[in-house]
């Protein structure tokens, strides 16, 4: 796993590599931890890649896209704490 902070979240990206392909995919997992409330929320691409490097800097810029977006709010699922 490697993980960046963005804009105040937490970017996580996880790959694994498919046995049967030797591809990679990957899924990012986001979190914002405020003080009252924590927010996470799976994002999974189906896309495949040739290395895990390749799958880990695909998660971390679409983890920066998905943040980027006007809406991206209302995706975060509160959990009160």
């Amino acid at each position: 796993m490697v993980e960046l902070i963005y804009k105040g979240y937490k970017i996580e990206a996880h790959s694994e590599q498919e046995p049967e392909s030797l591809e990679w995919t990957a899924f990012i997992l986001i979190r914002d931890n405020r003080e009252h409330y924590a927010t996470d929320q799976i994002f999974v691409d189906y896309k495949t890649f040739q290395s895990k490097e390749d799958a880990t800097e695909h998660c971390l810029n679409f983890g920066k896209q998905l943040n980027n977006r006007d809406d991206f709010e209302r995706y975060m699922v509160k959990i009160e704490r």
